[in-house]
C-alpha cells in the first residue's frame, strides 16, 4: 500500500513537471528539479549535460504563457503522459518511464522518456535525471 502511494506521488510530480514545461513555468520547473539535474536529450546531441542553466535557456526562448494571463481560445499544445511505468528503488529513488505525446496545431510528436526522481531530506521528490529519445 505504501509503495502504491509513493508511485502515485511520483507520477503526480512527473505530470506536474510536464505541465510546467508546457506552460513555460520556470519557477515550477525549478521547484520540481534538483539544481544539478542531468539529462541526455536530442538537444544535447547525445551528450550528458548537468545543471539547470541548460534548461533555463529553452524556457527563456519560449513564448511566455503565464497562468496569470487570461487564455483566449484553446491551448496551443496538449501533453499526454502515456503508458507510465514507475519503479521504486528504496524509499528515496524512483524511475518513471513513459511516452510523452505532444499535440499542437502543427501536428503530433511523441518521445520516450525516462526520468529519475529522488526524495530529498524535505521529503519532496525532485527530478535528478532525464533521458529523452527525440526532440519534441
Amino acid at each position: 500500500r505504501r509503495s502504491r502511494m509513493a508511485e502515485a506521488e511520483v507520477l503526480r510530480c512527473n505530470a506536474q513537471l510536464l505541465k510546467a514545461i508546457q506552460a513555460n513555468d520556470w519557477p515550477e520547473y525549478v521547484r520540481l528539479s534538483d539544481p544539478s539535474v542531468s539529462c541526455i536529450e536530442a538537444e544535447t546531441q547525445g551528450q550528458l549535460v548537468e545543471g539547470l542553466p541548460f534548461h533555463q535557456f529553452f524556457f527563456a526562448q519560449a513564448p511566455c504563457c503565464k497562468a496569470s494571463e487570461p487564455q483566449t481560445g484553446p491551448p496551443e499544445k496538449h501533453t499526454t503522459m502515456a503508458s507510465p511505468h514507475v519503479r521504486l528503488i528504496g524509499d528515496s529513488c524512483a524511475v518513471v518511464c513513459c511516452a510523452r505525446i505532444v499535440q499542437s496545431k502543427s501536428g503530433i510528436c511523441c518521445s520516450q522518456e525516462t526520468r529519475v526522481w529522488q526524495r530529498g531530506p524535505d521529503h519532496a521528490w525532485r527530478n535528478v535525471h532525464t533521458h529523452r529519445s527525440s526532440k519534441l
